[in-house]
């Protein structure tokens, strides 16, 4: 699935601002802000705490996408 990154969200705030792969970091409050199709966890071993956390900010979970099934 070709995918286009059109943000990076980090909860380490020592990571915010800074740039990977030339996106800069940004906190999880762009997820309202930056248009895009949906989210990817990357996470391995946070995977359920990065999605209770975008739960909280009211996220819809049918455009969840995890990158470990």
């Amino acid at each position: 699935i070709p995918i286009r990154v059109v943000g990076l969200i980090e909860d380490d705030e020592t990571k915010i601002g800074k740039p990977m792969i030339n996106i800069i970091i940004s906190s999880n409050k762009i997820v309202h802000q930056v248009k895009h199709d949906g989210v990817l966890i990357s996470s391995y071993t946070n995977h359920d705490l990065i999605f209770q956390k975008l739960m909280n900010l009211g996220y819809p979970k049918e455009k969840i996408l995890y990158f470990f099934n």
